[in-house]
């Protein structure tokens, strides 16, 4: 019987690269667990349970350079990293609607509202959100 740290020594996440100015970027799975550092990082993010589009419009005017950032630096396997994340920001805007369009179809293979569906799904079942929070995330 294989022990959980016979998993974690062979599970890598999946991963892909994307070519950019004559290189091939590596970009891999952000993980449910980069994804929550994230949103702790950024608790405005949690309006993404919402369903609301002005709400993520405005969320993407408050945090979004900062969170897009974020999520593209563990992406290319620096979560973290400030001196990454400012870097990443300095990007033209070619590189980062690829490296931010791949990370998307690694890390959602079924898409952004099924990922965060299942998150809520996960949320709910541990009894993290208030009943105003579960009709909100079922009518996103």
């Amino acid at each position: 019987m294989a022990d959980i740290t016979d998993l974690i020594s062979a599970a890598a996440p999946e991963s892909t690269t994307v070519p950019l100015g004559g290189m091939d970027v590596a970009i891999r799975q952000v993980s449910l667990i980069d994804m929550l550092r994230i949103i702790k990082r950024f608790p405005a993010l949690k309006a993404l349970f919402s369903g609301d589009t002005a709400t993520l419009i405005d969320l993407l005017i408050d945090c979004g350079p900062d969170a897009v950032a974020a999520v593209l630096a563990c992406a290319t396997g620096h979560p973290g990293d400030k001196t990454v994340e400012i870097g990443i920001q300095a990007l033209p805007d070619d590189a980062l609607i690829s490296l931010l369009a791949a990370a998307i179809r690694i890390t959602m293979p079924d898409g952004v509202e099924s990922f965060f569906a299942r998150l809520v799904t996960l949320a709910n079942a541990a009894g993290l959100l208030t009943e105003s929070q579960e009709g909100s995330a079922e009518a996103a």
